[in-house]
């Protein structure tokens, strides 16, 4: 099925955005991972290169794992999440599979993830598939999420992003306030 899409997003500073209409976001951290040029010079893999963001996005926060209130991690298969949440530090190398059946990762349980549904529910906007994750952390912050808004606390969000075929990720903190 052929998708297609487009997205953008006013980055500003923390006093301008403040005074904006809509409630901000604030970007608390971030960072990128690159292991490999593209996906046929592939080692492992279960390797995932938003380990390098994941490390470089929580230490610029401040924050671990297990701060983290809601997930919105990149979902090109299934496989792919699965990695991302070990290489993310949610759970230990090759326990994702026991992680993810002891949680509820519904918009409403324990742990929520992709609570719009993800990529793997309604398809991949082409070049904009990965703003979906940013599209919907932000909608979840401003208490936006409409009928699949978390109950609970929205005030830290990790996402996640990929290019080239899981060569190269991406992390990032989303806050409600710019420090929390």
């Amino acid at each position: 099925m052929p998708c297609a899409g487009g997205c953008s997003f006013i980055v500003t500073r923390a006093d301008l955005a403040q005074n904006l209409a809509h409630k901000p976001a604030y970007i608390l951290g971030g960072g990128l991972g690159i292991l490999r040029g593209n996906l046929t010079h592939v080692g492992e893999i279960t390797e995932s290169p938003v380990g390098r963001g994941a490390r470089k996005a929580f230490a610029m926060s401040g924050y671990t794992p297990a701060d983290v209130q809601v997930m919105e991690i990149y979902d090109s298969y299934t496989i792919t999440v699965m990695c991302e949440l070990e290489e993310s530090g949610f759970c230990e190398k090759g326990t994702a599979g026991d992680w993810i059946q002891e949680h509820d990762l519904t918009f409403k349980g324990d742990r929520p993830l992709n609570t719009h549904g993800g990529q793997l529910s309604y398809g991949q906007a082409s070049t904009a598939g990965g703003c979906a994750q940013v599209t919907e952390a932000v909608r979840q912050i401003r208490r936006d999420g409409g009928e699949h808004q978390v109950p609970g606390a929205t005030d830290l969000i990790y996402v996640t992003g990929s290019g080239g075929a899981f060569s190269q990720q991406s992390a990032m903190l989303l806050g409600s306030e710019a420090s929390l």
